[in-house]
Formats: structure tokens, sequence, C-alpha cells
């Protein structure tokens, strides 16, 4: 007998990038991380609220900032865990989930700039490898879960996180279309992000010659857990709603919206029917977000907080269980677990 879809558990990934306030630190008086300090007591006081609503151990997912950008400004790649050894104790006690983040920033002397350098894959890959070198010697073991910076990832670099031993890459946003270049907030990029509006919606191992295609299960040791993603009620919008259908094409058409926590959400779009919408879409539902640490000084906290207020309450609450994505994984695939 096949088990009630209703009961089954709902694993969430929920992924805090540890990191710097802004995005173009200054150099020469680097900013303190005010917002992780305040986002991880934030969290800490949800973790037993969570606990309670949904019946099961809460494990949050923190990625660190250990690349070049912190490396040059803070003095060491590995500032965030030297800097705040209480919170890693308390995240290895509650035996929450670790990974790497980082940002292909670039210092350009003449010009005193920062330059997001995503085009230069020799640059991209140096900063890869300095993520994942600091965070082997900061917590002993080999880094398993990665999150790119700005939504960026290709290919090549896909083909080195699992030379490199990761097992879960997050970064892929769902829906999301190709950029064209930075914003001042983010400082000037070169190359752009890759068209995300057709990958897919469910874990997969990604193609050797494109990541954006799934290759044959079993075939690769790296797995991409896409971020979720529901639909916008749309109304009598024709023409948005013949854009989302061009976008994203028949197969994904009720799933080309990204549930982005430091949104603003409204009628008749609230957090909770988007989450309704993206567990309704999904054959073996799971949620998987990600916020910055800087919320916790941020103008998007109050949207953040009603976001995790809403799981907090949501009437599914006890299908949920706030897993690392290897617990994640392990529960959408019973069978696969060793």
């Amino acid at each position: 007998m096949k088990p009630d879809v209703s009961e089954t558990k709902i694993p969430i990934i929920l992924s805090i990038d540890v990191e710097p306030d802004p995005f173009l630190v200054n150099r020469s008086a680097p900013e303190p991380w005010k917002g992780y300090e305040a986002t991880h007591p934030y969290l800490a006081s949800l973790r037993s609220r969570f606990e309670e609503a949904t019946g099961s151990p809460v494990h949050y997912n923190w990625c660190f900032r250990m690349d070049p950008q912190v490396a040059e400004s803070y003095g060491s790649p590995l500032y965030a865990v030297d800097r705040y050894p209480e919170f890693i104790k308390d995240m290895e006690r509650q035996k929450d989930g670790f990974g790497a983040h980082p940002h292909a920033y670039r210092w350009i002397k003449d010009r005193q700039m920062w330059l997001e350098d995503l085009a230069n894959q020799e640059w991209v890959n140096e900063c890869v490898d300095m993520s994942l070198q600091a965070y082997k010697k900061a917590f002993g073991t080999a880094c398993e879960n990665f999150r790119f910076g700005n939504f960026w990832m290709n290919t090549e670099t896909v083909n080195l996180l699992e030379a490199s031993g990761v097992r879960y890459e997050l970064t892929v946003e769902p829906g999301l279309a190709s950029d064209a270049g930075g914003t001042l907030e983010k400082g000037y990029t070169t190359g752009r992000r890759p068209d995300y509006c057709r990958v897919s919606r469910v874990p997969y191992e990604p193609g050797q010659d494109d990541f954006l295609k799934p290759a044959a299960p079993g075939s690769r040791s790296i797995k991409i857990i896409p971020i979720t993603t529901g639909w916008l009620q749309l109304g009598r919008k024709l023409r948005a709603r013949l854009q989302r259908l061009r976008e994203n094409g028949f197969r994904y058409r009720w799933q080309h919206e990204r549930l982005s926590m430091w949104r603003q959400w409204n009628p008749p779009n609230t957090f909770e029917q988007m989450l309704d919408r993206a567990i309704a879409a999904q054959e073996k539902p799971y949620l998987s977000f990600a916020i910055r640490s800087s919320i916790g000084v941020g103008k998007s906290f109050k949207n953040v907080d009603h976001c995790l207020q809403t799981l907090l309450n949501h009437p599914q609450r006890q299908r949920f269980v706030f897993s690392t994505p290897e617990e994640a994984m392990a529960l959408l695939n019973p069978a696969s677990r060793h």
C-alpha cells in the first residue's frame, strides 16, 4: 500500500549565507558583520518554536563566505568562524548543516573597486578553491554543501565542485532569467548569470556538458537542489501569463516564481498561498529557501520574519522537517540511504 501523500514529511532546507552586510566591502575599513550578529540569535530563538510546531528536530544550513574578498578585507578567509566561535559551537551542538558560499569579487587596484569577475573562469576557480580549502581547515572535513553568490553558476564550476567532493549544490533558482550585468548595489560584473527558466524543479544530477540539463540518475556524485518555486495568480494580465508560458514552457508554468523570503507577498499571492501552490505542484514535495545573514539589520527583515512565521503557523507544519541537504535527500528518497 502506498503511503498517504498528505502524511509524508516535507523537508525544508533553510540556507543562510553568512557574509558581510554590504556586497562592496570597504577594503580599508571593513564593516563589522552586524547582520550575522543579529541573525544567528534570531534563528536560534525560533528553533524551539519550529521544533514544537513540526514535532521534529530543526537543522539549519549555514553557508560561509571564505573567499578572496573576505580574506583581503578581514585578514583571513576564516574570519566568520574565528570571530564568532560561540555561534559555531551552537550550530555544531544543534547538528546544523555547513557549507561554502563564495562570491567572485576581485579587487581592481588601479580603479580602487571590486569587480565580480564571473567571466574569468581561472578567477572563479581560485575563489572556489580558497573557499573549499578554508572550509576544510575550519571544520576538519571536506565541504559537501555549496551555494555560489549572486545566483551564478556554470558547468565548469559544477564539475570542479564534484571533483572537489561537493555533494549538494544549492544555487540554482528556477524561473530566474539571465541578467544584464551588475547593479549599483552589487557593483560591476563580467559575464552573465545563466537562464534558469527551464531548469528542473526537482533535485537532479547535472549533465557533464550542461549543468542545466539532468544526467542519467546515478551517473554523478553531485546533486543540484533547486530553490522552491510556485505560481503567481495573474488574473486578467494576459501579457504576463503569456510571458510566463513563453519563458518557462508548458511543463513549468505552475512553478515559475521563486519563493524569495526577502519579498513582500500580497493577496492573491500571499506567502502561504505560494507555499500551498509550490507543495501541490510537486510529486515529492520539498522546500528550499535562502536568506542572507544581513537580514538581521536589513530592510527585508520584516518580510523574512513574516515568511518564517508563516511556516511556523502553516496548516501542514507537522509535515515540515527543517533538514540539512543530506537529510532532505534521504527523506525524499528513503531507498538511497546508506
